[in-house]
């Protein structure tokens, strides 16, 4: 990664309360280099919800009349975000995990060496240690979620949860894969395989550790969505296709959900189109409360 392109944004699809986000933000700030922004695509937070800890917060708000808002949107948040995101580098978090400080620094030295990088996880029960302890502590502390990191691994190991790449490249694979729009299960493996294929011509990644995040032992539930275009009840569901693949969708909402056999196939793509999303974003300030 060249000097003149070392900003890496961060891209966190936001599904649960503003007390959890906060933890992912505080522990940014810590950095031994900052991220350039922390994008957080959510349709749930308000301005006054959120702590930027001095940093470049954004909220990323995002309406559809394609995509399924408001279940399982997890893919539509991570694609929503990375468009949103302006730095040549992008790294994608979930909300439920904390940052070590030197997070984007090492995220950036793999990004010198290859176009992609898959992270690693380090599980820990956050409820026996106190938020400045966990961001001491070393990666050995922790469960590790593959074994070992640092090594070849299937792409069914690629975890989107701590994921960076040059963002120019990951815009043009198509981003995380719409086919899976509704389900919430394996796009991530699905662009690992996608990536392995053009980046290694094989069906392997690597997953690097350093970088790596610490996170949740114990699940923690999603909040209510605010915003959905979805049916309030049962939907209408018709046997149709989308992307080459076989879709159950709604005739009534976007809905559609494409069955698991059929979302592993290799003709069955739905890259995302930015076109088909309306966004808001509104800058936070940087004042620390």
């Amino acid at each position: 990664m060249r000097d003149d392109q070392s900003r890496i944004d961060v891209v966190v699809p936001v599904r649960r309360r503003a007390a959890i986000v906060d933890r992912v933000l505080r522990s940014f700030s810590r950095g031994t280099i900052l991220p350039g922004a922390v994008l957080l695509v959510t349709n749930e937070l308000d301005r006054r919800d959120v702590n930027s800890y001095g940093l470049d917060v954004r909220l990323v708000r995002f309406e559809s009349d394609l995509y399924p808002i408001g279940f399982n949107d997890a893919a539509l948040r991570r694609n929503v975000g990375i468009w949103a995101a302006s730095a040549p580098y992008v790294l994608t978090f979930d909300d439920d995990q904390i940052a070590p400080p030197p997070l984007i620094e090492s995220a950036g030295a793999a990004l010198v060496n290859t176009p992609v990088c898959w992270g690693h996880h380090r599980f820990i029960d956050f409820d026996a240690f106190t938020f400045e302890e966990v961001i001491a502590l070393p990666a050995d502390a922790g469960r590790p979620r593959e074994t070992p990191p640092n090594a070849w691994h299937s792409w069914r190991s690629a975890y989107g949860g701590l994921f960076a790449a040059d963002r120019g490249r990951l815009q043009h694979a198509g981003g995380f894969d719409m086919v899976f729009s509704g389900r919430h299960s394996g796009e991530d493996q699905d662009l690992g395989r996608r990536l392995a294929a053009t980046l290694h011509g094989g069906a392997s990644i690597y997953v690097h550790e350093p970088p790596f995040a610490w996170h949740a032992e114990k699940p923690t539930a999603w909040e209510e969505c605010r915003y959905s275009n979805l049916c309030r009840g049962d939907h209408s569901l018709a046997v149709t296709t989308i992307g080459g693949a076989t879709a159950h969708a709604c005739s009534r909402c976007p809905f559609y959900l494409v069955s698991r056999v059929e979302s592993t196939e290799p003709h069955a793509r739905i890259p995302f189109d930015v076109s088909k999303v309306r966004t808001t974003v509104t800058q936070i300030s940087r004042s620390m409360r």
